[in-house]
């Protein structure tokens, strides 16, 4: 079933996050222009300081999230379509850039010494940040230093091309198979797979699990590759983050 057969009370309501693709892109092009923290670098071993950039962090995340669940709920509507592709891949963009842009932020505050972190923690205006702040105190033999955490955040980008090639192949590429189901032929999707393992007839779920799995089975080779790419990855990370002996 394509989308436009479903109907609007089975749909989710996303003019709510946005009115329009056209109120998405006047937000999000001032929120490629808000972004900016380097003022603040070099400055977190001040408690006012480091309250009003964790405020301003704050605020830029929650504009961040806005624009990132349009775009995503946009994208999972049709993973075909062209120009929420697009959207997703400037909306990746920005947040590589952003991750870029706080480079600064855990390396400063790990040199920091831990009886000020200790008195943050301890400080009810940082309150909503006691969390943040004891997992820098934990995290301290794992922070690298900012040229290599900018390096960390350029490269967000790729990183994150595993999990969309997977994406792409599991909601636009995958042959779905067909089944014969009350009466007629009928494609077993993602939801409708859902749907027949809640049958009551056996041979059919078991029809339809095997049919189901094959289709993936058919594309082994490129979903093998893309998660040994991404457990690579994973590992490289590790290592660069001191997560274990290298």
């Amino acid at each position: 079933m394509k989308r436009e057969q479903v109907c609007e009370e089975h749909k989710w309501k996303i003019e709510d996050i946005f009115s329009s693709d056209a109120e998405w892109e006047k937000e999000f092009e001032k929120a490629d222009k808000e972004l900016s923290f380097s003022k603040y670098a070099g400055k977190l071993s001040d408690a006012a300081t480091l309250l009003e950039f964790l405020g301003a962090n704050d605020e830029y995340c929650m504009k961040l999230e806005r624009l990132v669940l349009y775009v995503h709920m946009r994208h999972d509507e049709d993973s075909s379509v062209s120009k929420y592709g697009a959207y997703y891949a400037k909306i990746c963009a920005l947040f590589a850039r952003y991750s870029t842009e706080l480079s600064f932020f855990e390396p400063e505050m790990a040199k920091q010494d831990e009886k000020y972190l200790e008195s943050l923690i301890s400080d009810k205006r940082f309150a909503a940040y006691d969390y943040q702040l004891k997992r820098i105190i934990a995290r301290k033999p794992h922070v690298i230093s900012e040229c290599e955490e900018r390096l960390i955040g350029k490269a967000g980008e790729g990183f994150g091309t595993f999990k969309e090639t997977f994406g792409m192949i599991d909601n636009v590429d995958l042959p779905f198979p067909e089944i014969e189901w009350q009466g007629k032929k009928t494609k077993v999707s993602h939801g409708m797979y859902g749907v027949l393992l809640r049958s009551d007839d056996r041979a059919k779920r078991e029809e339809a699990y095997k049919k189901y799995y094959a289709a993936y089975v058919g594309l082994i080779n490129t979903i093998t590759s893309s998660y040994y790419g991404n457990v690579k990855k994973n590992v490289f990370l590790s290592k660069v983050y001191i997560l274990w002996d290298l």
